[in-house]
C-alpha cells in the first residue's frame, strides 16, 4: 500500500520567520525585517549586523511601549513642566534665564551639587514645606 499524500514541502523560510516573529510578538521586527534584509544584502552586512539592526529597531519601540504601560498603570497626574508653569505666581522671578536653562541640552555646572529652584512666599516653597532659609540655613 502506498501513501497517497505527497511528501511535505519544506516550509518557506520567509513565511516561517514571519510566523515566529508574530508568535514572539516582535511586531516592529515583523514589519521591517524584509526591507532591512534587502539593505543588508545590498551593503554586504554580516548576519550579526543584520540581527543587530533588527534589534535596534525593536528595542526602543518596546521600551517606549513598556514605559507608556507603566505610566498608565501608575495613574500619575499629568507631568508639570516649565512650559505650563504660571510664572504670575512668582512675579519677582525672571522666567527667561530659567526657560533658557530648561532648554539647554548640556547639564548645569553646579560643582556636582543638585540645583533646586523655587520662589519663596514668606519662608514657604511652592511645595508647602519650610525652606532652609526659614530655619536659619542657606536657602
Amino acid at each position: 500500500m502506498t501513501n497517497s499524500c505527497p511528501p511535505p514541502h519544506p516550509p518557506n523560510p520567509y513565511q516561517s520567520l514571519s510566523l515566529h516573529l508574530q508568535r514572539l510578538q516582535l511586531s516592529h521586527m515583523l514589519t521591517h525585517w524584509e526591507t532591512l534584509e534587502a539593505q543588508a544584502m545590498q551593503k554586504g552586512w554580516s548576519y550579526a549586523q543584520f540581527l543587530l539592526a533588527l534589534c535596534e529597531l525593536e528595542a526602543p519601540r518596546r521600551w517606549s511601549a513598556r514605559l507608556q504601560r507603566a505610566l498608565a498603570e501608575a495613574q500619575l497626574p499629568h507631568a508639570k513642566t516649565l512650559a505650563n508653569f504660571d510664572f504670575a505666581h512668582c512675579p519677582k522671578l525672571n522666567a527667561a534665564p530659567l526657560m533658557q536653562l530648561a532648554d539647554d541640552a548640556t547639564p548645569a555646572r553646579t560643582g556636582g551639587k543638585p540645583v533646586a529652584l523655587w520662589c519663596q512666599w514668606g519662608g514657604q516653597n511652592p511645595f508647602g514645606s519650610r525652606s532652609r532659609a526659614s530655619h536659619g540655613g542657606v536657602g
